[in-house]
């Protein structure tokens, strides 16, 4: 049996095996975290007390200062992988995670009627971005869950083209994925506000061409926006926890580089370029339908990304 480009099927998978083991090599890039020993301990700290410190530990400066951790379910599965499977296992974890998002977006190219082996080919450069990020630290958490709620959206919007009508059910799973979220990594933050914009996008969208949904979709848009947004305060601190949050990023990071822009960011800017380059060509160059919301989501995303460098693997 061939493919559609007259290559023999065992070929053609075959290549596309060889060209995701070379995203996976970049992915390898960098291993290990400096924190990570960090994040070990304080997930070792809770299994061995069975309750969350309320005041930091470990610290010289901070003791007695009151402590809201948002990655708590992150140390908590690098501390059990530690126990389980040793630090060569947490790296077969992190590989297996940039698997699965790689796999992801494949299937959702392909679905879209991207040729497998391009879209697998355009994954390179997508790995070399990623790579310098790809480390055992909980914001693999965001990544990995960023690209699953990408997936959940494909799905519920699939048929919104034809009809304005969205499949509920895949909505709805982004609730108990963002109440996973809140408790893993500040990135849910990142998360509520590109959900946000889909939801608000899809309406004036809606409002525009499908006037007789609109309703039903404000409704259902609303009912699970609220539960989204909700989820930020089902973690153990409550509202401390997105109260901390949104007061930590109002203030300027200048010691930490992943909140330089990209300009700043040395060669981690060529992949990026690379990457908006052929967006930009595929979206001139090619007759494919064109959904505006998507384009002004990935316009959001990019000048987030350019903006701060934290931003570039979402």
């Amino acid at each position: 049996m061939t493919t559609d480009n007259n290559l023999p099927r065992w070929m053609h998978h075959t290549i596309v095996v060889l060209v995701m083991l070379v995203c996976v090599n970049l992915l390898s890039h960098r291993s290990i975290d400096p924190d990570l020993w960090g994040h070990i301990q304080y997930g070792e700290d809770w299994m061995s007390t069975g309750h969350l410190p309320q005041t930091a530990t470990h610290t010289y400066t901070a003791e007695g200062y009151r402590w809201i951790n948002h990655e708590n379910l992150s140390e908590l599965v690098l501390a059990v992988s530690q126990r389980l499977i040793g630090g060569h296992g947490i790296m077969a974890l992190r590989t297996l995670a940039g698997i699965a998002v790689l796999a992801i977006l494949l299937r959702l190219a392909v679905r879209r009627g991207v040729p497998i082996l391009a879209a697998a080919v355009i994954l390179i450069p997508v790995s070399h971005a990623l790579a310098e990020f790809w480390v055992a630290r909980p914001q693999l958490s965001s990544f990995l869950y960023f690209t699953v709620m990408c997936l959940l959206l494909e799905k519920a919007f699939r048929d919104w083209h034809e009809h304005g009508k969205v499949h509920r059910r895949w909505l709805a799973a982004i609730v108990p994925l963002m109440i996973v979220w809140v408790n893993s990594h500040g990135g849910f933050a990142a998360g509520l506000c590109i959900l946000s914009a889909v939801f608000g996008l899809r309406l004036i969208e809606c409002f525009i061409r499908f006037r007789s949904e609109f309703s039903a979709n404000l409704v259902t848009f609303g009912i699970l926006g609220a539960l989204c947004f909700g989820s930020m305060f089902v973690n153990p601190y409550g509202v401390e926890l997105p109260r901390w949050m949104f007061a930590a990023l109002g203030k300027p990071r200048p010691e930490i580089s992943e909140w330089a822009s990209m300009w700043e960011s040395g060669r981690t800017v060529i992949p990026f370029t690379i990457i908006t380059a052929i967006t930009l060509a595929a979206t001139l160059l090619t007759r494919e339908r064109r959904d505006i919301v998507q384009l002004m989501i990935i316009a959001i995303v990019t000048v987030q990304a350019w903006i701060h460098l934290r931003h570039l693997a979402f």
